[in-house]
Order: structure tokens, then sequence, then C-alpha cells
């Protein structure tokens, strides 16, 4: 059975309607006295008496995990890693060397499903500038949604041991939505500007004056996350 992007999205979306505790080296497996004591044991510098007290209460109620082992858990069969594979156990730092497909947050595809990444963290990218990840600190404690925009996070990433929907190019090929009407929406991000949508979308930075023309903008014009741009058919571009 593959483990697509979309399932990945999935899974993350079910993890957050369940009890989770940040847990360094946890793999979305229920707190147990001897889990708790295994993962303390291989990080013995993160787990302070006050975290073990906490955990301690969590016994039974509570799931597991760090920002890594919320994505592994879905590969390795979902909620208690049933199919833990040393060979895919990868850290934040592992999974950005293994993605071949990857670039800078500033280039973010609308693929729900891609891995956002920054050093030493990693989360899951679900779409409208959103994000699920599994943290401690300021945003809270275990698996919790946040907004990618101001996170702090450097690169996206696509794992080799998910399955990524494929990307057309030079043009729609297909009987799509958006054939008749000779464009698609694109969804501006964080950080995009119109001369990273059109070297995105359209091949070239410098396509950014077409751009603007085919949506009556100009460049005094701001865009904010979430507005929808119109990207006309025909050129160089990615995604629908």
């Amino acid at each position: 059975m593959g483990f697509t992007a979309e399932g990945l999205v999935s899974y993350c979306k079910n993890a957050l309607e369940l009890k989770t505790r940040y847990a360094w080296g946890g793999i979305f497996r229920i707190a147990t006295v001897p889990y708790i004591a295994q993962l303390s044991s291989m990080y013995p510098g993160k787990y302070t008496r006050v975290r073990l007290s906490l955990l301690a209460n969590e016994v039974a109620q509570a799931y597991l995990c760090d920002c890594a082992g919320l994505i592994k858990s879905y590969y390795w069969g979902g909620v208690g890693s049933p199919n833990y594979n040393a060979n895919t156990d990868y850290n934040t730092n592992g999974f950005y060397s293994a993605a071949a497909d990857k670039g800078p947050i500033s280039t973010l595809p609308e693929t729900p499903g891609v891995v956002l990444y920054m050093d030493g963290h990693v989360g899951v990218y679900i779409g409208n500038g959103s994000a699920i990840e599994c943290t401690l600190g300021a945003y809270g404690d275990g698996v919790v949604k946040t907004s990618v925009s101001g996170r702090g996070w450097t690169h996206w990433l696509k794992i080799p041991m998910i399955e990524y929907p494929e990307e057309k190019t030079g043009g729609c090929n297909k009987n799509c939505p958006y054939c008749e009407q000779g464009w698609y929406p694109y969804t501006v991000k964080a950080g995009d500007s119109y001369w990273s949508i059109a070297a995105q979308e359209m091949g070239n930075g410098t396509k950014y004056v077409p751009l603007l023309e085919f949506n009556d903008m100009t460049v005094s014009d701001v865009i904010h996350p979430g507005d929808i741009i119109k990207i006309p058919l025909g050129g160089e571009w990615v995604g629908i």
C-alpha cells in the first residue's frame, strides 16, 4: 500500500483530534511508564524532572511523539507505529538530506502533504497557508495547527516515503475544468510576489508583466495570502 500526500494530510488532521504530548524521540505511541523511561534514557538531557512528572500524568491518556515522529508514524502504519523500519527512521535533517525535490519556503507549492522544514524541526503543509506540526513551546504541546506565515520555516521538501501528485508542465494537456476558460487559479502564499508567482507557474519571473495584464492588475496592487491569481494556460507552468 502506497503512502500518499493526501493520506499524510488526512492522518495529521486526525491526529489533531487525539490527545498528544510532545516527547523527544516519540513515534506516536501511547504513554506508558516503560515507554517514557525508554525515551528519557535516549534523550536524558531533554527529560527534566518537571517534564517527566507531566508525562507521568498522561500515562494511558496521551500519545507521545515529536515533530519527525508524527510524519514517520504515518508511513509506519499509523498510530502506534506498528511497522517501524530503521531504514526510514529519519530525523529532521535526515528528511532534508533524503529529499530530492525541495526548495526555499518562498517557492512553497500549493501541494498539501509537502513537508515544511527549519533547522531541527519539521511540519506538514495542509494547504491554504496552514500546517500541522508536533511541537513544544509557544505554539502548544503536542500536535497543533499553525499558520505557515511567520512560523520560521526555511524550506519545503518532498520526502521519498510519500507519493506526491504529478505536476503538469508545458500547459494543460488534460480534460480539466480550466481548459475552456484558458486559466487556472493560484492561491497566494506568504512571501509570494508577482515575480515569484510568474517564475513558479509560468517558468520565468519576467512574465510577471503579462501576468499582471491578464489579471487587470498593476505592480501597485498589493497581494495577500489567500488571494486568487489567474494563471494563463499555454506557457510553462507547474500544477493546478
